[in-house]
């Protein structure tokens, strides 16, 4: 998967934006966009925001695909930006 944000990028309350999309062979599965609930203080902050809620749907994914019988075989990788 991937993940991003944009750190305190809501003029309004400087609230910052993160998303990620999760794969499936060449077909995106799993997608969000959405603004944080909180303020990160840091731009390192949002991406760890960021990468939890990815880190979080990698996990349900995983435990979906699994139920409907597509094992995963190796572990989910996360690519995080830092820009």
């Amino acid at each position: 998967g991937y993940t991003d944000s944009d750190y305190a990028g809501s003029v309004d309350d400087r609230k910052s934006t993160s998303g990620y999309v999760f794969h499936l062979g060449s077909g995106p599965i799993s997608w969000i966009s959405k603004k944080q609930t909180v303020v990160a203080l840091s731009s390192t902050e949002a991406e760890y925001h960021a990468a939890r809620g990815a880190v979080c749907e990698a996990i349900w994914l995983r435990r979906i695909l699994a139920d409907i019988g597509i094992p995963e075989e190796k572990p989910p990788i996360i690519h995080c930006d830092n820009q």
